[in-house]
């Protein structure tokens, strides 16, 4: 059962923390101003984003619902039915991130971004959670298949 929890637990800590930053954010300032937090590489600056990863869809509001809501429905289930720990957390990343810009679509039209490393599309920790569990799937699946392909090599003579 825990490790049913902690996945679900972070899944929903992720989605908690990004609505109270955005929160933050949409009260203390208009689009496309900010602050900065650490000259001259992290700014809060917001953005009203009405596309989807570095700016792609814009005005697909309806179609990245969709996937967004059919993306966390899946992968909320499979963490009520798995047992995987490892892989659970970056489910749940995944999950909470997609949660996090779902709630944004729905109720504002856009995704509000706030991290602004000038070098790089603003994005939020919605997005932050997505990349990292989609990274440590990538890396894991890409380490597993290494590992197999290792015990499964003919013996040299």
């Amino acid at each position: 059962m825990p490790r049913k929890i902690f996945p679900i637990g972070l899944l929903f800590l992720l989605f908690a923390t990004d609505r109270l930053i955005k929160i933050w954010v949409v009260q203390s300032f208009p689009e496309g101003r900010g602050i900065t937090i650490f000259d001259p590489w992290l700014h809060f600056t917001r953005v009203n984003n009405t596309g989807a990863a570095f700016g792609l869809w814009k005005n697909s509001a309806f179609f990245l619902v969709v996937f967004s809501l059919v993306s966390f429905l899946s992968i909320f289930f499979y963490l009520l039915k798995s047992n995987q720990l490892k892989h659970g957390i970056a489910w749940a990343m995944i999950a909470g991130g997609a949660l996090g810009n779902l709630y944004d679509r729905i109720f504002h039209g856009y995704v509000i971004d706030y991290v602004d490393l000038r070098v790089w599309p603003v994005f939020n920790l919605a997005d932050a959670g997505i990349c990292v569990g989609v990274f440590w799937i990538i890396m894991n699946f890409a380490f597993t298949q290494r590992a197999g392909n290792k015990s499964h090599a003919p013996h040299s003579r």
